[in-house]
């Protein structure tokens, strides 16, 4: 048993009927398989298919995984947010319920795991994405970096950081910008970045949320909550008030 170690993983999932089971059950059995103390948090947000019957039942069979639900759609960092107030494992972090990050990938980020530290993935491959996709990603990072005045190679991969520490920070993102928040709010409370090189799994049913109106408009609505709380998203990740 890898004592040193014990993780809470957040898996949100929205209308992922077709995926939950088997990326749950893959990375269940891979951090069973490496002896690692472990719960898996689902977060089901809203879902209007068979995603929440799904997760019910494998929180029924297996008494590591847990289930919270969300009567509506509220987006990823509200997932992470609401699994962080219950997680009891010494790290936290977050795993897609689409199949698009391995449990391979999840391994290799607790490999590297220690106080003080926020491990985050980067993808070598990128299991078929399309270049716009891959263009706005590096923009993305480009726009991130000129910002905060780092060099990180992704925002977006699986971040692995300290329990106790996660929940010191005040994080207001509900969607996807909510791992680049945490990244930077790491390095500001003195964590040490540790990126890990991973490859990029293709997407086991149907297509990515990310691009959506309704997440796009979330990120939007997120950095107008940063700038009203804040005074620039500047301010607000190295030293501005909510």
């Amino acid at each position: 048993m890898k004592e040193e170690i014990s993780i809470s993983v957040c898996v949100p999932a929205f209308n992922e009927e077709k995926n939950i089971e088997k990326t749950v059950m893959g990375l269940f059995d891979a951090l069973l398989k490496h002896l690692y103390r472990f719960e898996i948090i689902i977060v089901d947000d809203g879902s209007i298919d068979l995603t929440g019957s799904l997760a019910e039942s494998l929180s029924r069979r297996h008494s590591q995984i847990k289930l919270l639900k969300h009567s509506i759609n509220l987006g990823i960092g509200r997932c992470y947010r609401d699994a962080m107030r219950i997680a009891e494992g010494n790290f936290f972090t977050w795993f897609p319920s689409d199949g698009e990050d391995t449990a391979e990938e999840m391994l290799m980020c607790l490999g590297r795991a220690k106080e003080g530290a926020i491990v985050t993935s980067y993808h070598a491959e990128h299991g078929g994405r399309s270049a716009f996709r891959r263009l706005l990603s590096g923009f993305y990072t480009l726009i991130l970096n000129s910002l905060f005045g780092q060099r990180l190679k992704y925002y977006n991969g699986l971040s692995v950081v300290s329990t106790q520490r996660v929940r010191g920070m005040i994080l207001v993102s509900d969607g996807f910008f909510c791992n680049a928040e945490i990244i930077i709010r790491a390095i500001k409370s003195g964590c040490k970045v540790i990126e890990v090189e991973t490859k990029l799994a293709k997407r086991l049913s149907g297509r990515s949320k990310a691009l959506t109106c309704g997440s796009l408009k979330r990120a939007g609505i997120d950095f107008i909550r940063i700038l009203r709380a804040g005074k620039t998203v500047s301010s607000l990740m190295f030293g501005g008030s909510i």
